[in-house]
């Protein structure tokens, strides 16, 4: 972290944003902008409505169009981060799979080469692999419905 990104989020701490907002001691608009914008960001990660939030922020000198603009644009990134998760689930779910997949049918071949013997059934990586980019699928289906 850098040292003037440490020192503000010591000052926000210090100034108490986390539990009650206090936006007379910021020394620029910039400070101010970036604690309202962190604390809206932390209302909606733990759940408060979005009426409750730019209702804060409005008691906090927003007008009502940029408290709602504010919220929005949160709610959107939060949403594009869970859809690029979900894709990277969905990635990484297959991957295993195909793995799974790729090395049972090596070693069965592998085996059937050899005029019989052992061969490795990664059930494991193809069951782990295809919950995961099933699930992250399904969840990545909802967030763009």
């Amino acid at each position: 972290m850098a040292d003037n990104e440490h020192s503000r989020e010591k000052h926000l701490e210090s100034v108490g944003w986390r539990n009650q907002l206090q936006f007379k001691d910021f020394v620029t608009a910039q400070e101010m902008v970036d604690a309202l914008h962190n604390y809206a960001a932390e209302q909606l990660a733990i759940g408060v409505e979005t009426a409750k939030i730019e209702k804060m922020l409005t008691e906090q000198g927003l007008t009502a169009k940029d408290a709602e603009t504010l919220v929005n644009t949160l709610k959107q990134a939060r949403m594009q981060a869970a859809i690029q998760e979900g894709r990277r689930n969905m990635f990484f779910g297959a991957l295993w799979c195909l793995g799974g997949i790729a090395v049972t049918s090596l070693t069965l071949q592998a085996a059937k080469n050899a005029g019989g013997g052992t061969y490795v059934i990664a059930s494991g990586a193809i069951l782990f692999g295809g919950i995961q980019f099933l699930g992250a699928g399904r969840l990545h289906h909802k967030l763009l419905a």
